[in-house]
């Protein structure tokens, strides 16, 4: 039997009823058997500031960054504002890239999510996320990521419920991420 995962979703939106805060929440459900999926919320996390990190990081940025550091894989969650990804997100990947090229995300797998109310795909949003990512040091999954378009005709009205497509692409998702997660893992053992 396979070693249990722990899995953190950065929530990138404020919003308490955000999209990327539900697809989090679908993600979870849908993990695999033995696979642990948190949301990390970055409410309240500060701008970036040089100063503030040299004068000792706020408390809430040292517990985000514990967290990362702590999972065995990171989805990166974010809605598409103005063809991009939200500056939220940005903002916790610019602390999260502390210190250079040992920040908490330094060779951890990681994925994108991107989910928008627009009919347009969020593929800038993903695109962005996955770059800025990268450039944290983390170990990236294969794309496609999964992005999410018109995200609330998705869902049902009644039961507050995604659809079963969605549902069955938020699944097959998670057992790609998890078997990644778990090959990057093997793949490490061997170098060591």
């Amino acid at each position: 039997m396979p070693e249990p995962l722990d899995v953190v979703v950065v929530v990138g939106s404020l919003r308490a009823g955000s999209w990327n805060r539900r697809v989090g929440q679908l993600l979870a459900v849908r993990a695999p058997s033995g696979v642990s999926v948190e949301l990390v919320e970055l409410r309240d996390i500060p701008p970036y500031d040089n100063d503030l990190e040299l004068e000792g990081e706020p408390a809430a940025v040292a517990d985000f960054k514990t967290r990362l550091a702590a999972a065995d894989g990171v989805i990166i969650s974010t809605p598409q504002y103005n063809a991009g990804i939200s500056g939220v997100v940005k903002n916790a990947l610019d602390w999260a890239s502390r210190p250079l090229f040992a920040g908490p995300l330094a060779d951890k797998p990681a994925t994108i999510v991107a989910a928008s109310p627009s009919r347009n795909e969020p593929l800038r949003a993903a695109a962005q996320a996955r770059e800025t990512t990268w450039a944290c040091g983390a170990k990236l999954a294969p794309e496609p990521d999964l992005t999410i378009a018109g995200v609330g005709h998705h869902v049902d009205e009644e039961t507050g419920e995604f659809d079963a497509e969605t549902s069955g692409r938020a699944e097959a998702f998670m057992a790609t991420f998890v078997e990644f997660i778990r090959t990057s893992a093997a793949a490490a053992e061997e170098v060591a």
